[in-house]
């Protein structure tokens, strides 16, 4: 079945203000109006899965809906060889936004990415704020790797209840200039000016 809104102008001329198109397990429609916008083209199904772009202002927005799992596999064809870890970039999937944000929201369920790396890269310009990565966590971040490495041109640590540096095998700290502050001292401070002489103290707690 097949239904228009069909007006007609002076001119003799068929206008449609709205399309229908309904089959038995899915209907297509176009020129409602909804939440979304106006609907420049959506597909229907009987049990509640829609995909559909929606006219809204100047621009058209794409949006799908499934009631189920929304699943792709890609890039069976593509060969890429593992020989070296700065081979060149061959996409599977490539998403390109050239204004607005991304933003993966999981309601009730975990974020998982798997890959042989992970690159993590915030471009934005220092200039206007930007440039930052962030990541809060409720309970506990972990990190478990055989080789971690911070390098930075400052560090800041701050825990407000208790810190733990512990090394099976060796550690070390090298500064050109370390304080070593109690709150105990109320404000004095140690000045250990060579890696030697902090050497030297932790012995001598240790007994040895």
């Amino acid at each position: 079945m097949t239904d228009s809104n069909i007006n007609t102008n002076k001119k003799g001329n068929f206008s449609a203000d709205y399309d229908i198109d309904s089959k038995r397990h899915f209907r297509v429609e176009a020129g409602q109006n909804n939440e979304s916008g106006t609907i420049s083209y959506r597909v229907l199904t009987n049990h509640g899965s829609s995909n559909g772009f929606y006219k809204k202002g100047k621009v058209e927005n794409h949006i799908i809906t499934a009631t189920g799992t929304s699943a792709e596999y890609l890039g069976q064809n593509i060969e890429r060889p593992r020989e070296n870890a700065q081979e060149a970039f061959l996409p599977a999937k490539l998403v390109h936004c050239q204004n607005g944000d991304v933003m993966f929201d999981v309601v009730e369920g975990d974020f998982i990415v798997k890959a042989d790396n992970i690159i993590l890269k915030a471009k934005g310009p220092r200039e206007t704020n930007d440039g930052d990565i962030r990541i809060e966590a409720n309970k506990a971040i972990r990190m478990d790797a055989d080789d971690v490495r911070i390098d930075c041109e400052s560090l800041s640590i701050m825990a407000m209840d208790k810190f733990s540096i512990q090394a099976k095998c060796f550690g070390g700290i090298i500064a050109g200039t370390l304080h070593l502050v109690s709150q105990s001292d109320f404000g004095a401070s140690k000045q250990l000016e060579t890696y030697q002489e902090l050497k030297k103290l932790l012995q001598m707690k240790r007994g040895t």
